[in-house]
Parts: structure tokens; C-alpha cells; sequence
């Protein structure tokens, strides 16, 4: 799976461009209210709510009409869901500077506290005075869509992606609108849309499969039903409506699917590579996946060898499709639908040709995420096979160090890259999984081929020149006290790269948290309420890794909106806590990225800590450098939860 990663081991200079912020222009204050809002921006950080307000009102003890002050108590009474505290906020600050933007955030605060008809006022006001941009009018939508006027709330959304074509939450808005409108032409349109923009809101796979079936559209729909499930294996309604459409559909497409099926695999074959020269690189075992049946092919002659006696109990042919499936405690070999042979010991794959590779057929990957799938792939080297509890065949491949790194480099960045990139990446890659050589050690393999490693998808992606990046960079790693470097990378940092987040989180200098830009871009780390929000809603903002030519748009920042029922379905996996009442932020890293929430529910409290758990449990969030803001319903309870974040 190809995702365009960018390592922080090399910079892309690129040219400045103007910040725009939410909220008014502010100078900065001297002397000791600086110490102020400094000491209130640490408790912020440090998810010190109450105490951060009382130095911002400290602040306007010292200045009462200190704009950041207010500011910043309006966001933090926001952040905490006390909307009538915030709409005072700034409510004053209109007496002391009558704004655009103040007008505009009043309009957000009151949509948020279900008064809709007071936001849409506040909305038509900022527009009179000049606000501009696509978040204004997404916001009116909101109100619209609160108000089930269907036709202004489509309307909003549209202006939305006048100011900002790839605002992908506009699209799905409109897609569901129109769904419910039974309109499904116009939904398939918008939803393909925000699958075009951002893929990671796996939520429009399902809208679109089910907009797909109600079109009669059943093949799509199959597949589309079919993506969900390697998203969500556990998706019970992609299995009903998969069953639906094979009875709707009949046996025409059934016989449609079964031939191109046939056809596949007599026609795919292994892919052709060259020698890898690794003298002296260590020999590795890379789990591929683990499989109910698996189907292959040789580009070679190849033999079948039990593991440990190394006993050969096959002989197989170069280009023919064999079947292995488990039969009791045993596993059968197959080929035509004659059993060959059999074994109930681990056993190995071993081409006769060092440099052949072995097909498999329908390897799935990447579950849980956006690009979940099942793919064909070849592979190097050998392939060892054995019976789990559960039936199912784990597959490894048995490589060494640097036909493992042709087949990562290629998985982590795009080949068509300048080659001084791909080296680098190839170094960063090695000096990872040298780092790491053990990660899998309990699970008897190396590591996966996933992203909690780093995402290796063999031969099948290999490249000329990804090849050559590796052939010149042969052995080289990054060093540290004479050890390998944790060479983590990204395909975004949102404009701040993290310091060392993992185990005891001690200071690592290489791994220190800094700004991906060089100058003043306007932000100073850790950041304000205020500065926060500026930070998270900005797309124009000066970084690096903003930069729709290596990494798109919505990477660098991105929205997510769950209901309260569907945010309630996700935490469940995790703990069931009941319907979400709540999730409060407890404290952020110096960069912004969250370190832990805690989660309020009907029945219970969930407190986690850790990014990778974080972002997992509130449905693979791109990055845990997020803010929140929580709509209430007129009872005032929490209704929706719109994410806004940044980074990949």
C-alpha cells in the first residue's frame, strides 16, 4: 500500500505562505503578563483547565481588556463544554473590538449549544463584515442540517467547497443528505468525493455500498460491502446485505465472479526479479498473514520441507497452482483437486531458483484501516507455513535484511521520488529494523508486514529504482551511542514532529520534538487555547509537510465527525462505558499531540493513555495532535463529536 511517507531524516524547502488565523490579530504583552500567560499555557498543556483559567483572569487583573486573556477563556470554557461561559466571553469582547471573527466564533459556540437560529445570526453577521472561507459556511450547513432544511444546509456545504474543494466532511454531509433524500445519484457523487479527498473517513465505504444496492448497482455494491468487511471484519450489517445481494443478484453474477475468479488465477503468475547481493545481512522471518486456505504459485521448481527434520515430502512444478488447507491436524496439499500430500509439522516453501518468488494468492492487509484489502503478492526467499489453534495457516517469509528493505521502500514512498529521497528513506527504513530486529520475538517471527513495524508487501512492489536506492545504500544505518536508531517517520507531522512517546519516554536527543519550519511561521510551542485552534484549522500554514505534491491535503489536516451512538459503538470495543457522554483531553506533549483522554459515559469512565491507543480507539484518527469540539442536543447532552487534527 503505497502512502506517500515522508522521513524526518531530510527537509523539502518550500515557500512561506500567510497564516490565517481564526481569531483576531494580538500583540504580545511584556514583562510579567507574559510570565502569566505563559504559566496558564503550561496548565493547558498539562490538562489543568481550572487552573489555566484562573491566570487568564490573573491576566485581566493586570489588563482588563487583555484580548488574549479572553480569548483564550472563551476556547478553554469551549474545550470544557460550558457554552454559556464561553458565549460571555465573547460577548465581551465584542464591546471591546466588534470583530468578524468574534462574530463568527460566537456563531460556532451557540451552534454547539443547540441554538441554531442565534448561530445562523451570528454566521450572516460575520458575512457582512468580510469573513470569508469554507468554515463559516460549513458551520451554516450544520445549523441547516440541525434544522432538517435540507436544501440551505446543501446549499452552505457547496459554498464550503467553493472556498475549499477538498473539504472532505462538506461532501460527506451532502452525500448523506442526499441518501436520505433517496437521491443516489447525487449521494454516489459526493461520497465518491470524500472517498477521492480523504479515504481515511472509512465511514463513506459503507454510505457508498449501501447507495450502490439501492441503485440495483450489485457488483459494486458487493465490492464495496466486501471492503467494509476487510475494514471491519466484525460488521455484521456487511454480511447481511452481502447475502442480500447473492440472492438478489442470482446465479448470473455468482457464475460472473466464479469465472473471473478462474480466470485470475490460471492467468496470474509470480513476478520476475533480480539477485539481491546482502553478504553477511541477517536472515529474517516477516509474517505475512494468517490464512483459512492458501493458493500459490512458484516461478520455479520448488520442494516442501518439514521445518525441523528437513525432510523433503514434495516436489512441486514452476507456474502451477497448488491449494494447501488444513484437514484435521493435518494440512493437504492440493493441485487440480488431487491431494498430493500432507504434514502435520511446520513446514517450508523452498524454491529451487535463489531467485524466484512464490505467489500467494488473496493476502489481506491493512484491517482496521482505509486501505484494508486483499492483494496477490510475491514473494523472496522462503515461506514457512504452520497450523494455528484456530485453524488457520500462518505464513512467514523468510528473507534477509535487504530483500526485506526492497520490499518496504517501495511500501513506505513512492518510487517516482528523487532518488536522494529514496536512499534516505532506505537508510531510515534499515536503521528501524535493525532497532527493532526482536519487536515480534514472543510471536515466534521478526515483525509483521503492517505499519506497527513497517509495511512490507514483498516483491509485488518492487521498482527499478526504489532497487537502486537500496543496491546503494547497501548495509548503511543510522547511529547513536554505537547502537541502530529508532528511525520512526511519518507521512505528515502536522507541522510538528513528536519527541520520544514510546516506553519510559526518556529524553532520546535525536528523538526530540521539533517545528517543521524554519523562521517564525507565527506559533511558538507548547501552544495557548488560542494558538491551538489557530494551529489545528489552519491549512495555509507554513510547514514543510504541507504539500499537496508529496502528501494530500487532508493528511496535513483533517476533520472527523461521529454521532454519540456510533463514538459509543467504537469506545465499546475497548470498554463498554455506555452511550459517551463526555471525553476531556488530560494533557498534551509540548507538539500538541495528546497524551491521554478520559472518556465519560452512561455506565462508566475509560481513561487511555498512549497515541497509537488513543487514535485506535476513537476509530484510526490520523494522528492524537487533534482538538474537540462537542455538540449538545437541547436536553444538553453531548450529540455529535467533530475531531479536527493534524498530522499522519
Amino acid at each position: 500500500m503505497k502512502r506517500n511517507f515522508s522521513p524526518l531524516i531530510f527537509l523539502f524547502v518550500l515557500l512561506a505562505v500567510v497564516l490565517m488565523p481564526l481569531h483576531p490579530v494580538i500583540s504580545a504583552p511584556a514583562g510579567s503578563l507574559r510570565g502569566v500567560f505563559d504559566k496558564a499555557k503550561d496548565l493547558f498543556n498539562n490538562g489543568d483547565y481550572d487552573r489555566a483559567l484562573v491566570e487568564y483572569k490573573t491576566a485581566l487583573n493586570i489588563t482588563p481588556d487583555s484580548i488574549e486573556a479572553i480569548l483564550n477563556m472563551a476556547i478553554l470554557y469551549k474545550d470544557v463544554q460550558d457554552y454559556k461561559k464561553s458565549i460571555r466571553e465573547y460577548s465581551r469582547l465584542l464591546k471591546i473590538k466588534p470583530d468578524k471573527l468574534i462574530y463568527f466564533n460566537l456563531g460556532e459556540v451557540y451552534y454547539l449549544n443547540a441554538q441554531a437560529d442565534e448561530a445562523l445570526k451570528f454566521f450572516e453577521r460575520a458575512l457582512e463584515l468580510g469573513q470569508k472561507g469554507a468554515l463559516i459556511h460549513f458551520w451554516m450547513g450544520e445549523c441547516y442540517r440541525t434544522k432538517q432544511d435540507e436544501e440551505n444546509a446543501i446549499n452552505e456545504y457547496k459554498k464550503a467547497l467553493i472556498a475549499d474543494p477538498e473539504f472532505a466532511l462538506a461532501y460527506l454531509q451532502i452525500g448523506r443528505i442526499y441518501k436520505q433524500k433517496r437521491s443516489w445519484t447525487e449521494a454516489e457523487r459526493a461520497l465518491e468525493r470524500v472517498k477521492e479527498t480523504d479515504p481515511s473517513m472509512t465511514d463513506v465505504f459503507t454510505e457508498l455500498a449501501e447507495v450502490y444496492y439501492n441503485q440495483e448497482n450489485y457488483e459494486q455494491a458487493l465490492e464495496a460491502f466486501r471492503k467494509v468487511k476487510s475494514i471491519d471484519p466484525a460488521n455484521e450489517e456487511a454480511q447481511l446485505y452481502t447475502e442480500k445481494i447473492m440472492k438478489l443478484a442470482g446465479s448470473k453474477l455468482g457464475e460472473k465472479l466464479k469465472s473471473r475468479e478462474t480466470q485470475r488465477l490460471a492467468e496470474k503468475t509470480p513476478k520476475a526479479v533480480g539477485p539481491v547481493k546482502a553478504a553477511g545481512a541477517p536472515l529474517l522471518s516477516v509474517h505475512i498473514g494468517d490464512l483459512n486456505r492458501l493458493r500459490f504459485k512458484c516461478s520455479a521448481d520448488f520442494s516442501l520441507e518439514e521445518k525441523e527434520e528437513g525432510r523433503v515430502f514434495f516436489q512441486g512444478s514452476r507456474e502451477t497452482l497448488y491449494n494447501i488447507e488444513v484437514e484435521g491436524k493435518k494440512v493437504a496439499i492440493n493441485s487440480e483437486n488431487k491431494k498430493l500430500a500432507e504434514t502435520g509439522k511446520p513446514f517450508l516453501i523452498v524454491p529451487g531458483d535463489k531467485d524466484a518468488t512464490t505467489l500467494i494468492f488473496d493476502v489481506k492487509f491493512g484491517e482496521g484501516n482505509y486501505w484494508a484489502a486483499s492483494m496477490d503478492g510475491s514473494y523472496r526467499g522462503k515461506l514457512e507455513l504452520s497450523v494455528l489453534a484456530d485453524n488457520n495457516i500462518r505464513l512467514l517469509n523468510i528473507i534477509n535484511m535487504e530483500e526485506y528493505i526492497y520490499g518496504v521502500l517501495p511500501s513506505e514512498m513512492d518510487s517516482s521520488w528523487p532518488l536522494q529521497a529514496l536512499k534516505a528513506q532506505a537508510i531510515a527504513a534499515r536503521s528501524e529494523a535493525y532497532a527493532k530486529m526482536n519487536r515480534h520475538k514472543k510471536d515466534g517471527f521478526n515483525f509483521c508486514s503492517q505499519v506497527h513495524c513497517q509495511v512490507y508487501s514483498g516483491a509485488r512492489v518492487e521498482d527499478p529504482r526504489t532497487n537502486q536506492a537500496v543496491k546503494e545504500t547497501c548495509g548503511v544505518i543510522a547511529v547513536y551511542n554505537e547502537k541502530p536508531i529508532d528511525a520512526i517517520y511519518s507521512n505528515s507531522c502536522g507541522g510538528h514532529t513528536q519527541g520520544n512517546i514510546f516506553g519510559e519516554q526518556e529524553n532520546i536527543p535525536y528523538l526530540s520534538g521539533k517545528p517543521d519550519f524554519i523562521g517564525d511561521n507565527g506559533f511558538s510551542f507548547p501552544l495557548s487555547p488560542l494558538e491551538l485552534e489557530d494551529w489545528l484549522w489552519g491549512k495555509n500554514i507554513s510547514a514543510f509537510c504541507n504539500n499537496d505534491k508529496i502528501s494530500r491535503n487532508s493528511n496535513f489536516r483533517w476533520m472527523r465527525f461521529y454521532d454519540a451512538e456510533e463514538l459509543s459503538r467504537l469506545v465499546a470495543k475497548e470498554k463498554n462505558i455506555g452511550r459517551v457522554r463526555g471525553l476531556e483531553i488530560m494533557g498534551r506533549s509540548r507538539s500538541g499531540h495528546i497524551k491521554k483522554v478520559k472518556i465519560t459515559g452512561s455506565k462508566g469512565i475509560l481513561i487511555m493513555e498512549k497515541e497509537l491507543k488513543i487514535r485506535r480507539l476513537l476509530g484510526n484518527l490520523r494522528s492524537s495532535m487533534f482538538c474537540l469540539d462537542i455538540k449538545k442536543n437541547r436536553q444538553g447532552q453531548a450529540e455529535e463529536f467533530i475531531f479536527y487534527g493534524g498530522g499522519w
